[in-house]
C-alpha cells in the first residue's frame, strides 16, 4: 500500500509539472481574450431528446467498430502489431487480477485494448463531427467559440488539482476497508499491458489520456448529463440502468452484492437531493440529481474492478460539476485526461 501511494504521488508530481504551467498559461490567455474562467450560470441548457441520446450512443458504439473492421480488412492491424499482438507470457505472473482471472484473459485484454485504442482514435473526428451536426440540427444551443478553450483548460487543471487528491484518498480508504473484510482488491488489467516499444507506450497514453476521456465525457457528461437535467425522472432512469450495468459487469470475485449496494446508496442520495427543495427552495435539484446519476452510471461501468467504482464516483461528481458549470465538455476532458495520465505514467515507470 505504501509503495503504491509513493508511486502515485511521484506520477502525480510529474504530471503536475506539465499541467500547472499549462494551466497558468491558459489563465493568461483567457484574460487576454477577456473570457471569465467560469461563465455566468445559465439555467437553460442543451435540450437533448431521447432520440438524440440514442443516436449519440449509436455513434459511440458503431463508429469505432466500423473503423476497427476497416483496419482489420485493410491489414493495418497486422502491419502495426505483427502476427501476434498478445502479451508476452513471461511478462506477467500466472494469475492476473486475482483468483479466477487467467493469463489467457490478460492476453485477450491486451490485444483488444490495443486494437480498440487505435480504432477509437481514428473514429474520434467522425464522432465529433456527428455530435456537432446533431447539436446544430436538433436544438438551438449556442456554439462555443475557440477563444473559450483557454478558460476551459485553466478550469480543468484547477478542478484536477482539487479532485484528484480526494479521489485517491477515497481509493485507498476503499481498498483498506475491502482488505479488512478479507477481499483483495482487483488489479486493473491495464497493469499488465506490455510496454516494451514506443508504439506500445504511445498507444497506452493515447487510449488512457485522449481516447477514453474524450468518448466517456462526450457520452456521460455531454449527452446524458444535460438530458438528465431536464427532468428528475430521467435521473431515476439512469439509476436503474446503473444497477443493471453493475450487476452485469461485476466479476465472480466481487463482494456480492457490493456493486449493487453501491448503486443503492447512490439512489438514496438521489432521493435526498430530490426533496431538498422543501427546505431549500432555491436549490438546483435537477442538475444535482443529473450529476449524481451520471456519476453513478460512470462508476458502475467499472464494476468489474472492485472497489474502483467508489473513487470513480467521486471523480464523476467533479466532472459533472465542471460540465454543468462551464456548459462545455473541454474542461472535463482535461480533468479526466490528466487523472488517467497519473496511472499511465505510474505503469510506465514500473514497466
Amino acid at each position: 500500500m505504501l509503495r503504491e501511494i509513493l508511486e502515485l504521488l511521484t506520477a502525480a508530481g510529474l504530471v503536475a509539472l506539465v499541467a500547472v504551467p499549462v494551466g497558468l498559461l491558459a489563465v493568461l490567455l483567457a484574460r487576454r481574450f477577456a473570457f471569465p474562467l467560469l461563465p455566468a450560470w445559465r439555467h437553460r441548457w442543451c435540450q437533448w431528446r431521447v432520440i438524440d441520446v440514442i443516436l449519440l450512443f449509436g455513434m459511440y458504439v458503431m463508429l469505432p467498430t466500423l473503423a476497427g473492421d476497416l483496419l482489420e480488412r485493410g491489414g493495418v492491424y497486422r502491419a502495426v502489431f505483427g502476427d501476434d499482438a498478445l502479451l508476452d507470457p513471461t511478462s506477467v505472473g500466472a494469475i492476473v487480477g486475482g483468483p479466477g482471472t487467467s493469463l489467457a484473459e490478460a492476453w485477450r485484454y491486451d490485444r483488444i485494448a490495443r486494437r480498440t485504442t487505435l480504432a477509437g482514435a481514428i473514429a474520434m473526428p467522425l464522432f465529433a463531427l456527428g455530435f456537432f451536426l446533431l447539436r446544430r440540427l436538433g436544438n438551438t444551443e449556442r456554439a462555443v467559440t475557440s477563444r473559450r478553450i483557454p478558460a476551459d483548460i485553466a478550469v480543468g487543471v484547477g478542478v484536477w488539482l482539487a479532485v484528484t487528491p480526494l479521489t485517491f484518498l477515497v481509493h485507498f480508504l476503499a481498498n483498506l476497508i475491502a482488505k479488512e473484510y478479507g477481499y483483495e482488491p482487483d488489479a486493473h488489467p491495464l497493469k499488465f499491458a506490455k510496454l516494451q516499444t514506443p508504439l506500445q507506450v504511445g498507444l497506452l497514453f493515447l487510449g488512457a489520456c485522449v481516447a477514453a476521456p474524450f468518448y466517456e465525457e462526450m457520452i456521460f457528461r455531454r449527452a446524458l448529463l444535460p438530458w438528465a437535467s431536464g427532468r428528475i425522472a430521467r435521473s431515476w432512469g439512469l439509476m436503474a440502468v446503473a444497477a443493471l450495468v453493475a450487476w452485469v459487469r461485476m466479476n465472480d470475485r466481487s463482494m456480492f452484492p457490493a456493486p449493487l449496494a453501491f448503486v443503492l446508496i447512490a439512489t438514496i442520495l438521489i432521493a435526498i437531493i430530490a426533496n431538498l427543495r422543501r427546505i431549500w427552495p432555491r436549490f438546483l435539484t435537477r442538475p444535482a440529481c443529473a450529476i449524481v446519476s451520471t456519476a453513478t452510471l460512470f462508476a458502475a461501468m467499472h464494476s468489474a474492478v472492485w472497489p474502483t467504482p467508489i473513487p470513480l464516483f467521486v471523480l464523476g461528481l467533479g466532472l459533472g460539476w465542471v460540465v454543468s458549470r462551464t456548459r462545455t465538455v473541454t474542461a472535463a476532458v482535461v480533468v479526466h485526461g490528466l487523472f488517467n495520465a497519473i496511472s499511465a505514467l505510474s505503469l510506465l515507470r514500473n514497466a
